[in-house]
């Protein structure tokens, strides 16, 4: 079977948005993978993905309701007191912000010349 692309999702993926002005390059240990990153080219085609997915899958608005959905349903069961409903609350809302303030991170580092 002849593969046409390979995808990786580089570590730590779950740090996407809690720390949302984290790094553009993401530090891969894997030799593969951070060969790629290091390379000219590879970096070149990341920042181009990274851009497509930004003006289509990326969508901050939409991601946004989605949690907002989500949390909606999820809430009866997840916060049960004035405590627990503070906290789910308060993570929700950090989650989203998260989600808005990496993909202005984004943008913005996508704007500035490769290095």
């Amino acid at each position: 079977m002849l593969f046409r692309s390979l995808n990786f999702l580089p570590e730590p993926t779950d740090e996407l948005f809690t720390k949302p002005t984290g790094a553009l390059m993401p530090e891969c240990r894997g030799i593969v993978a951070r060969t790629f990153f290091e390379s000219a080219d590879g970096q070149k085609l990341y920042r181009e993905r990274m851009t497509k997915l930004l003006g289509t899958a990326f969508k901050p608005d939409a991601l946004v309701a989605r949690v907002n959905d989500l949390a909606a349903k999820i809430k009866p069961a997840a916060a049960r007191d004035a405590v627990e409903t503070k906290a789910f609350d308060s993570a929700v809302a950090q989650l989203r912000d998260g989600i808005t303030q990496r993909a202005k991170f984004l943008e913005d580092e996508l704007k500035k010349p490769a290095k």
